[in-house]
């Protein structure tokens, strides 16, 4: 068949075409659905069942997904300065009472907060990729000062200096570790700040999210009620045909 050159005929001719081949798809898959078995029919209209919902199932969950995953690691995050700031704290209470005691039991209750503070810094993120340029730089302090404090620390740990060396360098030690409290407190701001943008960022998508869901809903339930209408079709009305057919008969 000779294809229209010019533009208006040729547009027409393409979508008399494009129709005509969707009819053709359409009726041979009447036919084949009719040629099908009531078992196969059957099994067809659960398997598209089972279909939906698991389409309907997955897309829940990814949305879900999708929602929370941000928000589980800014928690995270949260969790870390938080437990960092707690661990200096406590550290710098056992050392107080260390140096007012002086006992083995407050050594050993000095060393567990000086474990406890390590891991708390550790535990702290450190991508820059994902952290950014200004709480990375946040956290490479806090890691640097902490590396500086803890020597200082232990310097004045192991004995060595008079009473008056002690004191001087007490002053100094409480200065450092309210540095990195202030650190510590600076991180946490940043953190938090960085979740209050991520939400800010996602809050059309939540708005939107909602909508999409009930459409998507309501397209399955359009799609259950049409295959539930050719089921009806193809295999309760043959059947009440027959079975009136059989009366007549009888009759």
């Amino acid at each position: 068949e000779a294809v229209p050159s010019s533009g208006p005929l040729r547009i027409c001719f393409v979508r008399c075409s494009a129709a005509k081949e969707r009819s053709e798809r359409s009726g041979m898959f009447k036919r084949q659905w009719w040629r099908m078995s009531i078992d196969r029919k059957v099994q067809s209209f659960a398997a598209v069942i089972v279909f939906i919902i698991l389409v309907s199932a997955g897309f829940a969950m990814f949305t879900m997904s999708y929602s929370l995953r941000d928000y589980g690691q800014l928690l995270d995050e949260n969790r870390a300065c938080q437990s960092f700031m707690e661990a200096m704290e406590d550290e710098g209470n056992a050392f107080a009472g260390y140096v007012s005691a002086g006992t083995e039991t407050a050594r050993d209750t000095l060393e567990k907060a000086i474990h406890r503070t390590e891991r708390s810094i550790d535990a702290l993120p450190f991508n820059y990729d994902t952290i950014g340029a200004e709480r990375y730089a946040r956290t490479w302090n806090i890691k640097n000062a902490y590396q500086q404090y803890a020597a200082f620390r232990d310097e004045m740990l192991v004995g060595s200096m008079n009473r008056t060396g002690f004191l001087k360098h007490l002053n100094e030690y409480n200065q450092r570790e309210a540095y990195l409290e202030q650190y510590s407190r600076r991180l946490l701001q940043l953190t938090v700040e960085a979740g209050s943008t991520a939400y800010t960022e996602k809050l059309p998508l939540f708005r939107v999210l909602p909508f999409i869901f009930i459409n998507f809903t309501l397209i399955m339930l359009v799609i259950v009620v049409e295959m539930g209408n050719v089921m009806k079709e193809s295999i309760a009305k043959p059947v009440r045909e027959l079975s009136q057919e059989a009366q007549r008969d009888y009759t």
